[in-house]
């Protein structure tokens, strides 16, 4: 080994902490993310490189979704989440993206945070917590992580400096303070909320000479589909308990979900009568898969997730089905199932509200309290008030570049 580079081994392995959970984390004053630290990743990052994150896309497919995607400055992250991985893998265990190695949301922005319903208390009332409602991309990451990606979006989505400065002061205040986990909260009137959704999308139907009831906007999956999707459920340890009543087809254009496969369940509660809603969107790899950071197997990874970021496990909000064979579709499919009538989305009606911001930023900071060591309420502020411009500003030279690669651009995928 040349002294060069042991100089530089040395280094990082002098930053690095491990901590009695076997976490990594930088050691020390965070250093702010320069443009510099960014600017050799940008260069490399080109459309392949997003395409090889989406091979399950057809060429059309990708191509619509990326086309979408550039058409306004937070598309790209909100799109294709992974591309934050690629931006933050070399920073991973450095002091510019401090903060023990946990369970992140990954996937940030107002829109997904919300209110779940995690079940009863022992005097058979309903518990919600206000908290970070989208999985599809979490995983385990640097704590500093939330705080660039919830930063980014705050400012991709427009707001002015002097909001933004709020925002992250109070997602530092609430990281460097003592209550850690999500707000338990009232939360809507489930069961009324429920029943309206329930009266507004459905229609009473005949199937076999039986009354039922069947979605009254969604496209109903084909035949074959139908089948294969009811056969799986009865082998799902949660849906085994649900009679299936309807499903639906349920695609996007744009967005992280742009192209995947989807479909919306209606069913009933053997057990309880109540009826249910459940989106089915084939599993992807985690948007967190690309930092190079070992991650929990798809067997342990929403009980994870969900443990530490929500602090209850819920039996039947998020949930695998496995081993789905499409017609037409080489190879089984897995899908992520989520209670739809579990989750009411936004913090707030107006997302582009001040207050919202600060709110939501509040909401991250709670998750990773006591997860920056000994950092300050100061100091982690002005470490991401620093890091999320340079990220903005990466994410807005990137855009510009991909759009130009797009004009002449030649899909070699599927």
């Amino acid at each position: 080994m040349n002294s060069t580079r042991a100089l530089r081994l040395g280094l990082t392995l002098g930053l690095l902490v491990i901590s009695t959970h076997g976490t990594a984390f930088a050691k020390g004053l965070p250093v702010a993310i320069k443009k510099s630290d960014l600017a050799h990743v940008v260069k490399s990052t080109s459309i392949d490189t997003i395409r090889a994150m989406e091979k399950g896309l057809s060429k059309a497919a990708f191509k619509a979704k990326l086309t979408s995607a550039l058409r306004s400055p937070e598309g790209l992250k909100q799109t294709f989440p992974g591309l934050l991985g690629v931006l933050m893998k070399g920073l991973v265990g450095t002091k510019s993206l401090p903060g023990k190695i946990v369970p992140v949301g990954f996937d940030d922005h107002i829109e997904n945070t919300g209110v779940v319903r995690i079940g009863k208390d022992d005097k058979g009332r309903m518990r919600s917590i206000q908290t970070i409602i989208d999985l599809d991309d979490a995983g385990l990451a640097p704590a500093g992580l939330e705080a660039v990606s919830i930063g980014t979006a705050l400012m991709q989505a427009g707001f002015h400096q002097h909001i933004l400065d709020k925002a992250f002061k109070a997602f530092a205040s609430a990281a460097t303070g003592a209550e850690r986990g999500p707000l338990e909260v009232d939360g809507p009137k489930w069961g009324k909320l429920e029943r309206k959704w329930i009266a507004k999308n459905t229609k009473a139907d005949k199937r076999d000479g039986k009354e039922t009831i069947s979605f009254k906007h969604e496209d109903r999956a084909p035949a074959k589909e139908y089948d294969v999707i009811v056969d799986a459920a009865k082998r799902n340890p949660v849906l085994d308990g649900y009679e299936l009543l309807d499903v639906a087809t349920h695609s996007k254009i744009g967005g992280g979900s742009g192209g995947l496969v989807e479909y919306q369940v209606l069913a009933r509660d053997r057990d309880t009568d109540e009826t249910r809603v459940f989106l089915l969107k084939e599993r992807t790899r985690p948007g967190a898969s690309q930092l190079g950071i070992g991650q929990p197997t798809t067997g342990t990874r929403i009980a994870r997730l969900e443990k530490g970021l929500w602090k209850d496990v819920p039996k039947d909000v998020f949930f695998y089905l496995h081993d789905v064979s499409l017609p037409g579709r080489k190879g089984a499919v897995d899908f992520l199932v989520r209670d739809k009538l579990a989750i009411v989305g936004n913090v707030a009606k107006n997302v582009k509200d001040k207050a919202t911001a600060v709110q939501v930023a509040s909401l991250y900071g709670r998750e990773h309290a006591g997860q920056f060591g000994a950092l300050r309420k100061k100091e982690l502020a002005a470490w991401m008030k620093g890091s999320t411009s340079s990220v903005s500003d990466a994410y807005s030279t990137l855009r510009d570049k991909l759009r130009t690669e797009l004009e002449t651009w030649s899909d070699r995928g599927r």
